[in-house]
């Protein structure tokens, strides 16, 4: 069932204006502090946003506010601080911020996720590409990395799926370990972002200047690693069936599962249809390799030759049908394997390369390492030690709430059954069912748990309403505090920086009232003695 047509705007023009405008540029120091958990909330909500816009095929006005605002490198500076913070600073501090608060270590993680799924929308279009300018090649280096990772962890079978499948007495998993299975979660999902960005740098490439073209082919030599990626297929995984010894596993007692949508599922429910991830690595071996102008600039040496013939053992009838170009990528291919090539590229002195600055300046290793080692001690001091955890639990629920993300959730499942379920709990608000007869079923299990929670979501309301009023009340004491020229400040009341102009325009204003009400008088006695004659 796709909903988002029935979704509505989570942002207007006016708002996403506004948000975009005020954007702050954070620093690598200000990780975790409300600056940045204040700035996530924003940049979940514009990718909320552009989601939208990219599943009903209209215009993306966010990513035109962007543009408008010059704010394109401002997000890829601070997808590269994230990337800084994961690499260089989270290692040195987990064990402290994971205790401290584990659902504000996993947002400050996820936030680099979250602006590579902005990214990924953005680059769809070639306006961001020609914005982005010198940082083009940043993002191709940013997208090479993770596409490399994905090569080196495959997880053709998975180990926590695989312990899980085998025994059922399974351990409890420590803070740490379930942060690291997380963390390589999110991996995943940034490395397929990274491929799908990488395709659509390639839809543009000739708009591009010939350097980022250079760096793409030949500096980090883009379609080895797609190879690569099509013989390991990452996204592709075994899982142990029951009773089946994980030391050997043979064909028929595992199943696989391919990540599709952002879930696992198993592979059989695509049927004959390709992968989307598939098809965008097709879609950019296409674009790289067919393109004129790129054939011409990369030298097919035989190291290359022999990895480009690997693809024809995937290129068939159904591969055709759903890409047909690809038939002419094919019959490239067959020439190739006549060709005689030269075992080694030639070196070309004429070439112009784009450096990826960002990239350089943030992966210097030991020359950064005592910077690092300060950074972590500040971030898990003032940002952590020393915060409000109310408070920043406060921030990071605002944004995940069910009028903005529940469009963008998997359709529910009936409890007991797991099918589709189109019936919720009436009271509780958080079970779904089928019918009548799965909700009766479940209800001896269910009672507790729904009075208890029905009990805390009153709760939690009364309490909503009582800050209403407090804040209500607040604003109104702060209100007759600043008329007479008084502020609260440490929970003591002290006199404004301006209190003798503040009286001033005070005793002003209490003249000017004596002023209207004595020529108010005086009219009123002329019209009685009007009257009188």
């Amino acid at each position: 069932m796709n909903r988002a047509k029935y979704l509505n705007d989570i942002l207007t023009n006016f708002e996403a204006e506004e948000i975009i405008s005020k954007l702050p540029k954070l620093t690598l120091e200000e990780f975790g502090s409300e600056k940045m958990l204040k700035k996530h909330n924003s940049i979940e909500r514009l990718n909320m946003q552009s989601i939208k816009n990219a599943l009903l095929g209209g215009e993306d006005f966010i990513l035109e506010t962007f543009v408008q605002y010059e704010k394109i490198k401002d997000l890829i500076t601070e997808l590269y601080i994230s990337w800084a913070f994961k690499k260089h600073i989270y290692p040195k501090i987990a064990k402290e911020i994971i205790e401290i608060n584990s659902v504000k270590t996993y947002i400050i993680l996820y936030h680099e996720a979250i602006i590579v799924n902005l990214l990924e929308n953005f680059f769809f279009h070639v306006t961001a590409c020609s914005t982005a300018e010198e940082y083009i090649v940043d993002i191709i280096e940013y997208c090479y990395e993770y596409a490399y990772k994905l090569i080196n962890v495959n997880p053709k079978i998975g180990e926590k799926e695989t312990k899980k499948a085998i025994s059922d007495a399974k351990k409890e998993e420590s803070e740490l370990e379930e942060m690291e299975s997380k963390i390589k979660d999110l991996q995943l999902n940034i490395g397929l972002s990274s491929i799908s960005i990488i395709r659509y740098i390639t839809d543009h490439l000739n708009q591009l200047p010939f350097p980022v073209r250079h760096h793409m082919m030949d500096v980090k030599d883009i379609p080895m690693i797609l190879v690569a990626l099509m013989e390991y297929k990452p996204w592709i995984r075994r899982i142990p069936k029951k009773n089946a010894q994980l030391s050997s596993l043979k064909d028929g007692e595992y199943e696989e599962e391919i990540y599709e949508n952002n879930k696992w599922q198993k592979i059989s429910s695509l049927g004959i249809k390709l992968p989307k991830i598939e098809a965008q690595i097709w879609i950019c071996l296409f674009n790289l390799f067919m393109n004129q102008d790129n054939t011409k600039k990369y030298e097919i040496t035989d190291f290359r030759k022999s990895n480009l013939l690997r693809l024809r053992k995937y290129m068939n009838d159904n591969l055709f049908d759903q890409i047909p170009p690809l038939q002419q990528m094919y019959r490239a291919l067959e020439e190739m394997s006549l060709m005689n090539c030269n075992s080694s590229p030639s070196n070309n002195p004429f070439i112009v390369e784009m450096v990826p600055t960002l990239y350089n300046n943030l992966n210097q290793g030991k020359k950064n390492e005592k910077y690092y080692n300060d950074v972590a001690k500040n971030i898990l001091e003032l940002n952590f030690k020393k915060s409000d955890k109310k408070r920043d639990m406060d921030l990071i629920s605002e944004i995940y709430n069910y009028d903005n993300i529940e469009y963008f959730m998997d359709d529910p499942k009936c409890s007991n059954c797991g099918k589709d379920a189109s019936n919720r709990c009436s009271k509780c608000k958080n079970e779904w069912y089928c019918g009548k007869d799965c909700q009766k079923m479940c209800w001896k299990k269910h009672k507790e748990f729904c009075q208890k929670l029905a009990e805390l979501n009153k709760e939690n309301e009364e309490l909503d309403e009582k800050k209403k009023r407090v804040n209500i009340a607040n604003s109104n004491v702060n209100k007759i505090l600043k008329e007479e020229g008084l502020q609260i400040k440490d929970n003591k009341i002290e006199i404004l920086e301006k209190p003798l102009e503040n009286l001033l325009i005070k005793e002003k204003k209490s003249q000017n009232n004596k002023k209207e009400a004595e020529s108010q008088k005086k009219e009123e006695i002329k019209n009685e003695f009007e009257e009188l004659d």
